[in-house]
C-alpha cells in the first residue's frame, strides 16, 4: 500500500486547440472581438478574452506543420485522434496558424470558467475547441 505525503491537488484542467487564418496579432484582436465584453450589464460578466490571450501567451505551443502537430499529440494517422485534432490538421493544410495550450481552474476565475466549460467556436477565420475540464 502506498501513502502519499504532501499536497494533493483537486484541480482540473482542459486543453485547447485554436486555429486562425492570420498572424498572432490578428489572433489576439479576433479573440477580443469574439470573447470580449461588448455591453454594460448590471451583473458583471467576465471578459474571457484576456484569459484566453494569457493562456496563449504563457502556455501556448505554435505548431509549424502537420508532422509536428501529430508528434506533439502522439498521433499515428491524420484521422487518429479527437475530433478537434483532426479538425486542426485540416486547418494546418489550409495554412492557418495553430496554437495549443491548457486552461486551469486554479488560476483566475475567468480561466476556471473556461476550464470547466466546453468551448466549440467556429467562424470564417477562427476555430477554438476545448472539451470540458477533467
Amino acid at each position: 500500500m502506498k501513502i502519499r505525503n504532501g499536497f494533493v491537488s483537486n484541480s482540473s484542467s482542459s486543453s485547447f486547440v485554436i486555429a486562425f487564418n492570420g498572424d498572432r496579432i490578428g489572433l489576439e484582436k479576433k479573440i477580443k472581438d469574439v470573447f470580449g465584453m461588448k455591453f454594460k450589464h448590471p451583473i458583471k460578466f467576465p471578459d474571457l478574452s484576456g484569459s484566453i490571450i494569457n493562456c496563449i501567451s504563457e502556455e501556448y505551443s505554435d505548431i509549424d506543420g502537420i508532422k509536428e502537430f501529430m508528434d506533439y499529440f502522439d498521433m499515428e494517422d491524420e484521422k487518429d485522434g479527437p475530433d478537434e485534432h483532426v479538425q486542426a490538421i485540416k486547418y494546418l493544410k489550409k495554412g492557418w496558424i495553430i496554437c495549443t495550450g491548457e486552461f486551469s481552474d486554479q488560476d483566475d476565475p475567468e480561466e476556471a470558467l473556461l476550464c470547466n466549460s466546453e468551448i466549440e467556436y467556429k467562424d470564417k477565420d477562427l476555430y477554438i475547441s476545448s472539451p470540458e475540464g477533467y
